[in-house]
C-alpha cells in the first residue's frame, strides 16, 4: 500500500491495530504518509489523525495503548496455555510421539511406549547414532524423527515432563 500512495489520497481504516503491527510502527507509518501528504482516517477516532498535534499525540498513544493491550493478550493465551500442558491436555497440532489422547483430551503413554524408550536407551548407550536409532525405530513401526529421538534419550521434550507416567 505504502507503495501505491500518492500525495492526496486517503487512506481509511476501521482500527488502527488492522493497519500497524505496533506502536512504533504506526508512528513511523503515519510520519512517513503525513511527509508524502497522504491523509490516515481511523474510523474509530473519528475520522483523520495526521492533520493536527493533538490528533497526533492522541493518535500515538492510542497505538501505545493498543500495542499494550495485544501483548497482554499474548501473555494471557500463553499462560493459559502453560497451565493447560501442566494438567497434561493436548493443546492442538501433532500427536508427540509416545502418546494418545484419551476422551477428556488427556495425553497419556501408549502402550507400546516404554519398549520403544528402553530400546532407544540400548542402542544409545551402544553408541549408535540418532539417525541410525530413528531408522531402527522405524522398521519396528514407531514413526520418529533423528530430532525427536534425541529430544527424548535428553529429556528435552515439554511433554515428557507433565504427563503421568502409567507403568
Amino acid at each position: 500500500m505504502l507503495a501505491e500512495v500518492r500525495e492526496g489520497d486517503h487512506v481509511i481504516v476501521t482500527r488502527g491495530d488492522r493497519l500497524f503491527r505496533s506502536a512504533k510502527n504506526a508512528l513511523e507509518i503515519a510520519e512517513l504518509l503525513r511527509d508524502n501528504g497522504v491523509e490516515l482516517h481511523l474510523m474509530d477516532m473519528g475520522g483523520p489523525v495526521l492533520r493536527s498535534s493533538v490528533s497526533r499525540l492522541v493518535f500515538g498513544i492510542l497505538m501505545m495503548v493498543a500495542n499494550m493491550e495485544s501483548e497482554r493478550i499474548g501473555e494471557r493465551v500463553a499462560s493459559v496455555k502453560d497451565h493447560l500442558r501442566k494438567q497434561g491436555k493436548f493443546l492442538g497440532g501433532a500427536m508427540a510421539v509416545g502418546y494418545t489422547k484419551d476422551a477428556n483430551n488427556t495425553l497419556r503413554v501408549s502402550r507400546t511406549w516404554h519398549k520403544h524408550l528402553a530400546t532407544m536407551k540400548a542402542l544409545s548407550d551402544a553408541g549408535k547414532s540418532t539417525r541410525s536409532i530413528a531408522s531402527a525405530m522405524n522398521e519396528q513401526g514407531l514413526t520418529i524423527s533423528h530430532n525427536t529421538v534425541y529430544r527424548v534419550l535428553v529429556q528435552k521434550r515439554k511433554t515428557d515432563g507433565v504427563v503421568p507416567v502409567i507403568k
